[in-house]
């Protein structure tokens, strides 16, 4: 074995070295005895030991495992409690000096190991046993102490250095002496590692690398060198009530405190935070709030306003940072160069600003800042303004700063590039904005329907996207071009992820070879947008003319064409359409339309797994067809329920009938009409319904039932289950009426009010299934080839 000393080496050898062959091979009593003497060795539990060693006192000093050793090395390696102490006092008092010496598969001993995990107690045990035991080093040559001190164990390492005699004599050496002082700087022992340094004898110095070491690890380590300041008597009497009347805006109490103490005004009442103005400007704005800061300013001088904290922030920084700004115009009327001073990371007030999202602030502070021109201003600092305005939806104030940007200062293309990738992830921003009318939309926001637009503007995203493109279109070559689109995040596949179909096309409008890129995966845009079900970004296949023809030639690494792709599900069509079995009708369109601009030769193309794309969509969608059974089942249970009750509800009339005629009691009051008829009604509306949703339940499924009738019958079943309810909440009221008329007539009132509520909640309910069943009748015709175009704008008749 290398690197032992003296002492390992006069060890018999067959004693150093656990050998693990005798429980695990030879010994065929293990489960016996070996497993519960592990269990004990680590639990601590010295009555079972007791009774194995009393048993096989061999197993003292045998292997229990091949990494850890024996008992004594499993028990080192355990939590120090008053039971794993005890353990090991009784286990070392069984054991002869020399086994403490043994070492397990690692070439350690277990006061090596008890050294590392910081078991002081254990190790105090064994070394009243063996005193040579803190010489004898282990893993990787380290002795105990070195171990120890690497792993930060504060308490053992000082038991352990005052026992090594200020680390002298063998086996000690300079290079020893070092690693451990490096440790303990590292580990922040900085206690110890000032007393190693100054007990080192004059023959031994320090040496220059192991100097050089401790200075780096000091250099990373501020709090530990800062010295520490004394605290100030007064603070707790004035500092906290201050710092806690900054942050309310409790100005009675800071003016108490700034009479008794004027200089607290510009006094630093918190490390990170700063003045009772930098507190005062990390509140909320609220009328007490801004009146504290107007006080506060009113008491400072200007330059005062300039005063930073730990964080070089000035108190309108932070304002501006927070978005206070009332705060802010308060601070500039007091000293106006506050909106040059920068803060953290070197970002100007209005960087920051304009960072946090915070528009009313962005606004005051880029009118103020005469649109960013003159000193501090650069064209990378425009740029960052631009770029986080647009990356917090701030686009009316991202447009205003890209039509202000003066001729001689051009906007870098690195900051259009930005900008373009922040838009591509931003569909609903870049879309077209329509004009409502004032009057019919009130109107149609309950009544959704398909209707004709009056007119159509451009949001300010958009308007922003067409003047950055435009911008990058004259300013850099059709090359570079097409390498910025290829950089990751790639940036058209970003647009078509998200479905930001005007994006896509503002770049194929100008740029048309771009609807041929691939990504990684070898799809370009049209494959992603199948992929996606995003059918704005798919219909522009209709408007590029042959090329599309081309387009649905190209397959991915699988072999997957694009209507592969459809068979695949979409996690946000599932998010779209309420209940499986309009999601698998909306699935199918997309099916056939994809299959109907796929050329003919191809719709039964394999895969490299040897599926065409309609066994892939079988199999991808029978789940839903499965699911939809189950809705239909529940949906039929319902109705089931309506129809037996409004049934038994004509045979048990309220009030009876009388005896001498057979007619009900109550036949000519007019609730007994009500009631006959709203009865009649569920019934016939509930019957309608289990018939619908029968049919559709023994049906056969095909392409076309599912893609045309089978909406048209899970609306008419479910509005003939939601009139059936309604019907049947009307013959519950026209029974009380019946009842309680006279004498008690505020009680049927009180019970129709109540009874209506159920029937109201369920058609709110059920309102959003309505609404995609609708869509699924009448709007998926309009879903492809609409007839007005986007990229060229033209109108199809």
């Amino acid at each position: 074995m290398e690197n032992t000393t003296s002492h390992e080496r006069s060890v018999n050898p067959s004693r150093t070295s656990c050998s693990l062959q005798y429980l695990f091979e030879e010994n065929k009593d293990y489960l016996k005895f070996g497993v519960p003497l592990y269990e004990a060795s680590l639990k601590g539990d010295w009555e079972t030991a007791k009774l194995i060693f009393d048993k096989r006192p061999e197993l003292v000093s045998a292997g229990l495992s091949r990494q850890l050793g024996t008992a004594l090395h499993v028990a080192a390696t355990a939590e120090e409690t008053n039971s794993s102490i005890q353990f090991v006092r009784n286990l070392v008092n069984m054991m002869k000096p020399e086994e403490l010496e043994l070492l397990n598969q690692s070439s350690n001993t277990a006061f090596w190991i008890a050294s590392a995990t910081g078991n002081v107690e254990m190790a105090k045990i064994m070394m009243g046993k063996n005193c040579n035991l803190q010489n004898i080093p282990g893993v990787k040559n380290l002795l105990p102490l070195t171990i120890s001190a690497l792993k930060g164990k504060y308490r053992t390492v000082k038991y352990l250095y005052d026992l090594s005699q200020k680390m002298t004599g063998d086996p000690w050496t300079d290079e020893g002496r070092a690693l451990v002082l490096e440790n303990c700087v590292e580990r922040d022992l900085f206690d110890l590692a000032l007393k190693i340094v100054n007990d080192i004898p004059p023959e031994h110095e320090l040496p220059v690398a192991a100097a050089v070491s401790v200075l780096k690890a000091l250099a990373g380590k501020p709090e530990a060198v800062a010295t520490l300041e004394k605290p100030d008597p007064d603070y707790l009497k004035f500092g906290v009530p201050l710092y806690e009347a900054s942050l309310k805006g409790d100005w009675e109490t800071a003016k108490l405190i700034f009479d008794k103490r004027p200089e607290l005004v510009s006094a630093g009442l918190s490390r990170q935070l700063g003045t009772a103005l930098h507190v005062a400007a990390t509140a909320e704005e609220t009328n007490s709030s801004i009146q504290f800061v107007r006080n506060l300013v009113n008491m400072m001088k200007p330059e005062e306003l300039e005063l930073l904290n730990q964080s070089s922030n000035t108190a309108f920084w932070i304002a501006s940072a927070t978005g206070n700004v009332e705060m802010a115009k308060i601070m500039m009327g007091k000293n106006c160069n506050l909106q040059n001073i920068p803060g953290v990371k070197n970002l100007l007030p209005l960087t920051i600003s304009a960072l946090k999202g915070k528009y009313r602030t962005v606004k005051y502070l880029y009118d103020l800042s005469q649109k960013m021109t003159g000193d501090p201003w650069t064209d990378e600092g425009r740029a960052l303004v631009l770029e986080n305005c647009v990356e917090r939806d701030l686009f009316d104030l991202a447009l205003k700063i890209v039509n202000d940007i003066p001729p001689e200062h051009e906007l870098p293309v690195a900051a259009a590039v930005s900008v373009l990738k922040a838009l591509a992830g931003k569909p609903e921003a870049v879309a077209t904005l329509e004009k409502p009318d004032p009057v019919i939309s009130p109107i149609l926001r309950f009544f959704p329907m398909k209707v004709q637009s009056a007119a159509k503007e451009d949001t300010d995203a958009l308007k922003l996207l067409k003047i950055i493109w435009r911008r990058v279109c004259e300013t850099m070559y059709i090359d570079e071009i097409e390498v910025m689109m290829k950089e990751p995040p790639r940036i058209l596949f970003v647009a078509a992820d998200r479905g930001n179909t005007r994006f896509i096309a503002e770049c194929l409008r100008t740029y048309p070879d771009l609807m041929f890129d691939k990504n990684e995966d070898g799809l370009t845009i049209f494959h992603i947008a199948v992929l996606h079900r995003h059918q704005g970004i798919y219909n522009l296949l209709y408007e590029i003319g042959s090329a599309n023809h081309d387009i649905c030639l190209l397959t991915d690494e699988m072999d997957n064409s694009m209507l592969h792709l459809v068979g695949l599900n979409s996690k946000e069509m599932q998010t779209k359409m309420a209940g499986p079995s309009l999601l698998l009708q909306r699935e199918i369109l997309w099916f056939k339309e994809v299959e109907k601009m796929m050329p003919p030769y191809l719709k039964d193309v394999k895969n490299k797994n040897g599926q065409t794309a309609f066994e892939l969509f079988s199999k991808e969608n029978e789940h839903l067809v499965s699911k939809g059974l189950k809705w239909m089942n529940e949906c039929m249970i319902v109705d089931t329920l309506i129809v037996a009750i409004a049934f038994g509800v004509f045979f048990t009339v309220p009030g009876g009938f009388r005896q001498d005629n057979g007619f009900p009691i109550f036949l000519h009051e007019i609730s007994y009409l009500v009631f006959v008829i709203a009865d009649g009604i569920s019934l016939l509306l509930s019957a309608i319904s289990l018939l619908v949703f029968l049919s559709i339940r023994t049906s056969r499924y095909g392409p076309r039932d599912l893609m045309d009738s089978l909406p048209s019958k899970l609306m008419i079943g479910l509005l003939g289950l939601v009139g059936s309810v309604a019907a049947m909440t009307v013959t519950f009221t026209a029974s009380f009426f019946m009842l309680y008329r006279k004498g008690l007539i505020w009680l049927p009132i009180l019970c129709a009010t109540f009874a209506f509520l159920p029937a109201i909640v369920f058609v709110a309910l059920q309102y959003p299934l309505l609404i995609d069943m609708y869509r699924s009748m009448f709007d998926s015709r309009y879903l492809f080839n609409p007839k007005k175009r986007m990229l060229y704008s033209i109108e199809m008749v």
